[in-house]
């Protein structure tokens, strides 16, 4: 309870660190009101800092109104503060929910699908989280650009920006791109707000209630929800080492009329694994043989650590059939909120007519931040340490996994990227592990989340962007642990070993 996780290179001061991690088990309720505080030089014995330390935390907290102190009491978790105005009891009873919102809603929201894991307190380790580590995100050349970029253009960089995006961004993808084989040109590239906005853009272009979108299975979890959330029929095509089987995506779409095909060929979520190009062509081929327009998710491939880079399949795209949708959320800055789209000139331009019906603008700022550091070499200065570093993680959590985990347990073996996609005996249920795991202090992501259909209950994703070597490896170790612990619980049950194929 009073362990605390501190960055002890971090530009945050310690006692602002420790006051953060205080703060979010108070609001959490992990610390409920009239909990008793360790005394400041108890405290700071057990988190290794100096008593002024605890103190300056203690401070911040009381001056919140987070915590009570009385001389000869100690320090208290305080009651809520009670909103300023006449005391509740005084006003007259709100009704809430009185007013029947049901026959005007326009749609339904979907169950399941959309996901986003909130930080759990500090000592949880989480490797259900796909989003970078903190620890290595280039704050000092951001602080520096920061400054530059107000010395030298004023105010202005926090006006509106251009519907389409930031000029300079625009063609630094542009660029990016062409380089690895597509093409592209600035006027194709539309700046979005995260790639999720994209998701649902090519949503509204293209579905209307009852159309069918095939996509692999497994598959990323949130475009579920976005599919469905449009009336969409969401159909999984199984995969292989190399992604979808081109063989079950022909026998699909010769049944169904398929409106999208998505595909994510590089370290793909949650699978880890890449398209080979022959497979990638195979793929496109089977595609443009039905005239499925094809949605392709860019969002982590720079993060390659090993093996030839594998161009994108819009770069085999002869027609315009590929749209291309990429992220900076992952190798860089999620809070920066920068996704893209390359695009066709015609699709283009009705995408931002819709875009700018429901947002005007992406934020100017980040994106022109975000051109200066693609522009002086920045941000691939950035992935030579992110990749360097998270290759080590991989290598140490398959080292882990060699040591921990049951024979019969089958573990991806990436290239690149940020996550590992686990295969447990049949007769384990992922979602009862996690429960187990949870108490033991780590936490996954269990694989019924990310199947459109069917949600098999025999798999995990396991993560290591987010969390520091040590503890990817201290959680790695508990999940294999609490694995063979439920075989050996199963053991007397007569059941199959793990499918040949970690995806089926």
């Amino acid at each position: 309870m009073w362990t605390f996780l501190l960055e002890r290179q971090s530009r945050v001061p310690l006692h602002e660190q420790i006051a953060s991690q205080l703060r979010e088990r108070i609001d959490s309720g992990y610390l409920p009101p009239g909990t008793r505080l360790p005394a400041s030089r108890e405290l700071a014995r057990t988190a290794r800092v100096g008593r002024n330390t605890v103190v300056a935390a203690y401070e911040i907290l009381q001056a919140e109104g987070r915590l009570d102190s009385a001389v000869g009491r100690g320090t208290f978790i305080a009651e809520p503060l009670e909103s300023s105005g006449p005391r509740r009891s005084q006003l007259r009873p709100r009704r809430i929910d009185s007013f029947d919102w049901s026959p005007l809603l326009a749609r339904e929201i979907p169950e399941g699908g959309g996901r986003l894991t909130s930080p759990a307190p500090a000592e949880v380790i989480q490797l259900d989280r796909l989003v970078p580590d903190p620890t290595l995100y280039p704050i000092a050349d951001v602080q520096a650009l920061t400054q530059e970029i107000f010395r030298r253009e004023g105010a202005g960089v926090l006006n509106y920006g251009p519907p389409e995006g930031h000029q300079g961004l625009r063609e630094a993808i542009a660029q990016q791109l062409t380089e690895q084989g597509c093409g592209t040109r600035p006027e194709e590239v539309l700046i979005l707000s995260g790639s999720q906005v994209g998701l649902d853009l090519v949503a509204r272009l293209l579905l209307e209630p009852g159309d069918t979108v095939v996509t692999g299975a497994p598959t990323y979890s949130n475009v579920l929800q976005v599919w469905r959330f449009y009336g969409a029929r969401v159909l999984g095509v199984p995969l292989d080492e190399e992604g979808i089987r081109p063989d079950h995506l022909h026998a699909l779409l010769s049944q169904t009329r398929a409106k999208l095909l998505y595909v994510m060929p590089t370290f793909q979520n949650p699978t880890g694994l890449s398209m080979s190009p022959e497979r990638a062509r195979e793929v496109l081929d089977v595609a443009a043989q039905f005239g499925v327009p094809v949605l392709e998710d860019h969002f982590h491939s720079e993060l390659r650590f090993a093996g030839m880079p594998t161009p994108p399949l819009q770069s085999y795209d002869e027609t315009g059939q590929v749209l291309l949708l990429g992220t900076l959320s992952k190798i860089l800055f999620p809070g920066f909120r920068i996704g893209w789209l390359a695009t066709p000139g015609r699709v283009h331009e009705r995408l931002l007519a819709i875009r700018t019906a429901c947002e005007l603008a992406p934020a100017l700022f980040p994106q022109i931040i975000t051109a200066e550091m693609f522009k002086r070499g920045l941000l691939e200065r950035h992935l030579v340490r992110a990749r360097a570093e998270l290759s080590q993680r991989l290598e140490a959590l398959q080292e882990t996994v060699a040591e921990e985990f049951p024979d019969d347990v089958l573990v991806t073996k990436p290239d690149g990227g940020m996550t590992v996609w686990v295969t447990l005996p049949e007769r384990l249920d992922a979602e009862e592990l996690l429960v187990a795991c949870r108490r033991r202090g780590v936490q996954f992501a269990p694989g019924s989340w990310f199947f459109p259909e069917g949600r098999p209950r025999n798999h995990l994703r396991v993560t290591f962007g987010s969390e520091p070597r040590d503890r990817v490896v201290k959680g790695v170790r508990l999940i294999g642990r609490e694995i063979a612990k439920a075989l050996a619980a199963n053991v007397s049950q007569r059941s199959p070993r793990a499918a040949a194929s970690p995806f089926l």
